[in-house]
């Protein structure tokens, strides 16, 4: 690098106005941050849930070919092709859940319909019962 600096009219001595920055620290900074994102990405895809936005509620005319799955605050409602089943707790709905997918050809595809006033973290909960009962295409909609 000598040489390449510009040098000032009139000053023959003096500072020289080259400098050497020292690039390994911004290179391990650099690595270090990139192991970490590539950690995170993977954790990020372990704890994530599917769910696709629905369009309105249930209509009304021929049974559903998907399971509609009701929540409010006290119970949880079932319904697959013309039965209906009720839960009262997250452990009573994946066992309802476990016996139906049991009895279907392949994974039907489930409607969640929850009230208004329900928490989140009950909605939550019942779309985890779904995954783990085999169901992973949840769609939430409005009833």
């Amino acid at each position: 690098m000598a040489g390449s600096a510009p040098v000032e009219p009139g000053r023959s001595r003096g500072r020289s106005l080259d400098a050497t920055i020292n690039l390994v620290p911004c290179i391990d900074l650099l690595s270090s941050l990139i192991a970490f994102l590539l950690m995170t990405a993977v954790w990020t895809q372990l704890g994530t849930l599917t769910a696709a936005a629905g369009g309105t509620g249930p209509s009304e005319g021929s049974p559903p070919a998907e399971l509609e799955l009701r929540v409010s605050r006290e119970n949880f409602g079932l319904r697959w092709n013309g039965a209906r089943r009720e839960a009262r707790d997250l452990k009573g709905l994946r066992v309802e859940l476990e016996e139906l997918r049991a009895g279907m050809p392949h994974a039907a595809p489930v409607r969640v319909l929850p009230d208004d006033e329900v928490p989140y973290e009950l909605l939550v909960g019942a779309m985890d019962a779904c995954a783990a009962a085999g169901l992973p295409q949840v769609t939430v909609a409005s009833p």
